[in-house]
C-alpha cells in the first residue's frame, strides 16, 4: 500500500481516477483467489487443524472471507481520500458502518448467530461498494477542477 501512496502523491489530479481504478482492480485480482480459497475451504481447514469443535469458526471465516474481498478496495480509497484532504468522508462512512452494524444487529437479528452475522456482512459489503464508488466519483471530479 505504501507504493500506492507514493505513486498517488506524484500523480497529476487528472490521473487519479485512472490510477485508483488500476490499483483497485490489481488488489482485487490478487486477493480474489486467496479469499475464494478460504471461502470454499475454511470450514474443512478449521476442522482438520483444530477439530470438529471449531466448525463454527470455519463457517465464520468463510463469511468473513467474502467481506474481505470487498473491503480490500476500501483501503485504497481511504488512502486516496486522506491524500486529497477529504478525511471527513472516511469519518462519515466509518460512522455509517457502525450505525449499520448496530441497526442490523437489533433489527435483523434472527436469534441464529450465523444468519445474523451473514446479514451484518451483507450490509457491510454494500457500504464498502458505496464507499469505493463514491471515492471513484471524487477522483473523477477532481479531474474537472
Amino acid at each position: 500500500m505504501q507504493l500506492f501512496i507514493q505513486k498517488l502523491s506524484v500523480t497529476k489530479k487528472e490521473d487519479y481516477y485512472r490510477l485508483l481504478k488500476k490499483y483497485i482492480f490489481l488488489t482485487t485480482m490478487i486477493a480474489l483467489p486467496i479469499y475464494l480459497f478460504f471461502y470454499i475451504y475454511s470450514v474443512e481447514l478449521f476442522v482438520f487443524v483444530f477439530g470438529n469443535n471449531w466448525r463454527l469458526a470455519g463457517e465464520i471465516g468463510s463469511i468473513i472471507s467474502i467481506w474481505s474481498i470487498f473491503s480490500i478496495s476500501t483501503i485504497t480509497i481511504s488512502n486516496f481520500l486522506t491524500l486529497v484532504h477529504r478525511q471527513e468522508i472516511v469519518l462519515i462512512f466509518s460512522i455509517l458502518y457502525s450505525l449499520v452494524l448496530g441497526i442490523v444487529f437489533f433489527f435483523f437479528n434472527t436469534g441464529e448467530f450465523l444468519t445474523t452475522f451473514s446479514n451484518m456482512v451483507f450490509f457491510m459489503i454494500i457500504l464498502n461498494i458505496l464507499f469505493v464508488l463514491y471515492g471513484l466519483l471524487i477522483a473523477r471530479d477532481l479531474y474537472k477542477t
